[in-house]
Formats: structure tokens, sequence, C-alpha cells
């Protein structure tokens, strides 16, 4: 749910993004889990309560209510196993969920019900 642009600190210095409500796991050394987080420049500006992360709102800010769910950091898979057996899929070089998804379904439909779809560690079984 987007919970709008609100007034607060000065555009420039404000937040592009803040998400609030959710369970962020931030992987630090504590482990810690917050409720908030705020995003200028593509970087993190701050992880932290709700309201100590919504003092870092613009008026061009986008804040987005997450509900309850969770935020997990991003990542980057840098090691990959190109397919050596007919019934694995060869993601290597997928760049976007929505390509993963189709080269998966497309498999999927390639291979006779029961048997296993792979790419190394994931494992699809139509039905």
């Amino acid at each position: 749910m987007i919970i709008g642009n609100m007034d607060g600190i000065h555009d420039e210095l404000g937040a592009d993004l803040v998400l609030i409500n959710g369970n962020i796991l931030t992987i630090d050394p504590e482990e810690s889990i917050v409720e908030a987080l705020a995003v200028k420049d593509g970087k993190f500006l701050m992880v932290d309560t709700n309201n100590h992360v919504l003092k870092s709102r613009g008026k061009l800010t986008q804040v987005i209510d997450l509900e309850g769910k969770t935020v997990l950091p991003g990542f980057i898979d840098c090691h990959n196993h190109v397919p050596v057996r007919p019934k694995w899929v060869d993601l290597h070089w997928v760049r976007s969920m929505d390509e993963l998804v189709g080269l998966l379904r497309e498999k999927v439909e390639k291979t006779p019900r029961g048997r296993w779809v792979l790419d190394s560690d994931v494992l699809t079984c139509p039905k």
C-alpha cells in the first residue's frame, strides 16, 4: 500500500523511498530486524523504527506501507552452473524474475509429468 508523499525535510535532502511497517532483515552483526528503511539515490539512508525513518521523508518521497511483509537484502548470484544434462534449465544469463519464470515455465511444459526440472539447487516437479 502506498501511503503517499508528505511534508518533511527539504526535498534535496529527503529520501526517495521509505518503507514502513515491515520486517526488514539487515544482516548486520547483531542480525537486527527493523520496521522501516529509507533509500536516497539508490543507497540506504537509514534503517530504524517507523517514527525515526519517517523523519527522512520529503515532499517527493514515496512512502510504502509493507503491512508486515518481510524485506530481504539484495542477493547477487555470482556462482552458476552451466547445464550439463537435458533436464537442467540454463538460468545463467537470466536478468529478471519474469525471464526466470518464463524459462522455467517453458521447460516444465516440455518435461514429462512427474519428471524433475533442475538448475543447481533449484528443483521443480511438474504436477
